[in-house]
């Protein structure tokens, strides 16, 4: 047997709908992405707009370093490319009476990969240099991180253009030039859209001579110091990582 629902009771003096407006008004207004008008609230400056280039290359760094410099200090590494055991590749050394080279300076350092490791940076020029690597069809390179050194530069306004931060950089004597300069930016997603917005961050790459110190002036942020190896600075940090895929 089927059971009827009970009578909805009547509202006569409308007290339902005064809940209903009253808890309405309760809810918080949702502010529109329009800008504030004249009535409303003062809208802020013009933030800076930020600058187009996010990229700057020196033009001996273009094609890529061919090996290390005179000033280079320290142990010097070449990788070799070929099918070969760093064991095996050690007696083809040592019969063309290769020198230079440290104690245990030859590894295997990937597949079909050996690294060679000398004494001085001339050495390792001489290696690449040498025409028994072109007979016996042997590649040899040195990778970019073991001739070049990074750091991080943090306080760059967005509105200078990365060729302006090189050129306002004052470097030491000894401690070469800036190579490549390269602006971090940052992914933003807005109602599904992504759009990459630029950092106040900014990557430099030097040659190896010596730490690099460099102080950029600006009106608008602090000095921008860079310090190698990591070390904690004031408005600045250093990165000691040496991975070739940062620039």
């Amino acid at each position: 047997m089927e059971v009827e629902p009970p009578p909805v009771p009547s509202d006569p003096d409308g007290s339902r709908n005064t809940f209903r407006q009253a808890a309405s008004s309760r809810k918080r207004h949702v502010k529109s992405d329009e800008p504030a008008t004249e009535s409303g609230k003062k809208s802020g400056l013009n933030p800076p707009q930020a600058s187009v280039q996010t990229m700057c290359t020196h033009p001996s760094f273009a094609e890529g370093p061919k090996g290390y410099s005179r000033d280079d200090k320290g142990r010097s590494r070449t990788h070799l490319q070929a099918s070969i055991r760093a064991l095996k590749f050690g007696l083809f050394l040592h019969q063309n009476k290769f020198t230079h080279i440290v104690k245990d300076g030859v590894k295997s350092v990937g597949r079909n990969r050996v690294s060679v490791e000398f004494s001085n940076a001339q050495a390792a020029n001489d290696f690449l240099s040498n025409q028994i690597l072109t007979l016996t069809k042997y590649k040899a390179a040195i990778p970019i991180f073991n001739i070049t050194r990074m750091g991080l530069v943090r306080g760059v306004p967005i509105d200078w253009s990365v060729e302006d931060f090189v050129e306002s950089l004052e470097l030491p004597i000894g401690c070469g030039e800036v190579l490549k300069a390269r602006r971090l930016n940052r992914k933003n997603i807005i109602k599904g859209i992504t759009e990459w917005v630029p950092t106040q961050s900014t990557i430099i790459r030097s040659p190896r001579l010596r730490t690099p110190l460099a102080k950029g002036y600006n009106k608008q942020a602090h000095d921008a110091i860079i310090n190698l190896p990591p070390s904690s600075l004031p408005n600045g940090c250093a990165l000691g990582n040496s991975q070739p895929d940062f620039l």
